[in-house]
């Protein structure tokens, strides 16, 4: 096996491109809506569509790389997002050629991106594969990192090319990145995993929670949704409740500017400071620390008295969440049996795309219908329980078999 930083440079562009299609979307859906006669509950079961499809493949997509190896599950990825991509862009083309509903055209689109985007677990997997135990966190961190770039540039992105060429180029123009990172990753992306190397133990022919040897691994793929569940929350009424209340009286523009602020920490933490914290502290003890940052962040909203107050916490929600997320994701690649990783990975990825479907419609429901601050009071209440499932992890971490564990299935003794 080659050096990494090759591989990681191709998987960092990966999971970048995945959201920045995300981030791409956001803008021009209400274009795209009104032009199609679209309602905002059929805008909001086109988003849900997305997070749908992942996480019914996410666990699919590992197991398969499992049988096969991590690097036809990315190829195909980066090909279906790019297929994705255009198909959006080309919406009301193929509307013309093919006699299709522009809304089932948009269904499809989102889809078949959530479907390909499913990958992200196996990016994780490959990650866990090529670094040892005690660099992962790093390498974790640095996926991670393409989240929140992706995140941040997928709206500047979508604003710049949208004026320059219409609001399709963008779509035309993430397409055709895709296919060609892609062609790269046919190329130059060296395969990570074996299967049927000797010590991974005998295949199974269905998914199965029989590959979640211990409670701690349970810990870890609650967590995931937990996170994303109260994450949801608040991307989806943050908007709405900066709009409406008075002392806040926000226009898009200056919401925008808060993402982006947001983004902007995540990217800093993930990329810069995970690496750094993580050798010093321990994956479990991150996660304890990011649930808290973020029960504080979260919970602190509905009560913030203006943009200053706001900006703290929102500040003390990306900072929780760039430590948590990595170190979530590495302590269940050490966790994780080796033979078994792609799928335990895509467990927990699929355990935040329910989160990401279920978080906006509870959180929106409770904004509407119980109190705009209560939206918020349940965000950080759902961090609370995750706090406490993070101290067990921590009790788990103090015994001299778990400690062991912990280090991973394949890391020296």
């Amino acid at each position: 096996m080659e050096s990494p930083s090759r591989p990681l440079r191709i998987l960092f562009v990966t999971v970048f491109l995945d959201l920045l299609g995300f981030g791409l979307i956001l803008p021009q859906l209400p274009y795209y809506a009104k032009a199609c006669g679209a309602d905002g509950t059929v805008v909001g079961a086109i988003g849900a569509s997305y997070s749908l499809l992942q996480f019914l493949f996410s666990p699919i997509w590992g197991r398969i790389s499992d049988s096969i190896g991590r690097r036809p599950i990315i190829v195909m990825g980066l090909l279906g997002s790019g297929v994705s991509f255009i198909l959006f862009g080309a919406v009301f083309h193929v509307h013309r050629w093919t006699g299709l509903g522009l809304i089932p055209i948009m269904f499809i689109s989102r889809s078949l991106a959530g479907m390909f985007n499913a990958n992200i677990s196996t990016a994780q997997a490959y990650v866990a594969d090529v670094l040892p135990p005690e660099k992962r966190a790093g390498g974790m961190g640095m996926i991670g990192a393409a989240f929140g770039l992706g995140f941040v540039l997928g709206p500047a992105f979508s604003a710049g090319l949208g004026v320059l060429g219409g609001p399709a180029l963008p779509f035309y123009v993430a397409g055709a990145v895709g296919m060609a990172t892609a062609v790269a990753a046919f190329f130059w992306l060296p395969e990570s995993h074996v299967p049927g190397a000797p010590g991974q133990g005998p295949r199974r022919r269905w998914l199965s929670l029989s590959v979640i040897p211990s409670g701690a691994l349970l810990v870890t793929i609650a967590l995931f949704f937990l996170s994303t569940f109260s994450m949801g929350i608040m991307e989806n009424t943050l908007g709405l409740f900066v709009e409406a209340e008075q002392r806040f009286s926000y226009t898009p523009h200056q919401f925008a500017l808060l993402l982006v602020f947001v983004g902007v920490v995540i990217v800093i933490t993930q990329g810069g400071l995970v690496r750094r914290l993580s050798p010093r502290f321990g994956e479990p003890r991150m996660i304890l620390a990011g649930a808290i940052f973020m029960v504080v962040g979260l919970g602190g909203i509905g009560v913030a008295r203006g943009s200053l107050e706001l900006y703290v916490l929102m500040a003390l929600v990306g900072f929780g969440n760039g430590i948590l997320n990595p170190s979530l994701s590495t302590t269940t690649s050490l966790l994780a049996p080796h033979q078994y990783r792609g799928e335990v990975m895509g467990m927990g990825q699929s355990m935040s795309s329910l989160g990401r479907i279920l978080g906006p419609l509870l959180g929106g429901a409770v904004y509407e219908h119980v109190g705009h601050a209560s939206a918020y009071y349940l965000s950080g209440a759902t961090m609370i329980v995750a706090s406490a499932l993070a101290v067990t992890l921590l009790g788990i971490e103090r015994t001299a078999e778990a400690g062991s564990k912990l280090r991973g299935p394949d890391a020296p003794e």
